[in-house]
């Protein structure tokens, strides 16, 4: 127990603050878990998610580049998908590439 009346505010505020950022972290994650729901289900709207996202960032309950990050995974699973669907060929199944080799009077800088 604090015998300092400075120390004993600081701790309810400490208290307080606590119970504010796990109760934003917790809808942070409901948000995600949604997001990534959404995504699976092949649905387009994530302004939701990243809406969630940025005004968990803003009350300082992430910091910006955990933001970011987190969006940015997002929008790579949703582009995959978005890519696996439209394309019906294997994205491994490549031509093989080519064995040419330029002379080395070809690869000279011309003046």
């Amino acid at each position: 127990m604090a015998n300092i009346r400075s120390a004993e505010k600081q701790r309810r505020q400490a208290a307080k603050a606590k119970i504010r950022n796990t109760a934003g972290k917790s809808r942070l994650k409901s948000a995600l878990k949604k997001a990534r729901a959404a995504v699976a289900e092949g649905k387009a709207d994530l302004s939701t998610g990243f809406s969630e996202i940025d005004k968990a960032a803003k009350r300082g309950i992430i910091k910006n580049n955990t933001a970011d990050r987190y969006k940015s995974r997002l929008l790579r699973v949703r582009s995959r998908r978005d890519r696996s669907r439209s394309s019906s060929t294997d994205r491994r199944a490549r031509p093989p590439k080519s064995d040419f080799v330029p002379a080395p009077e070809q690869l000279r800088r011309r003046t």
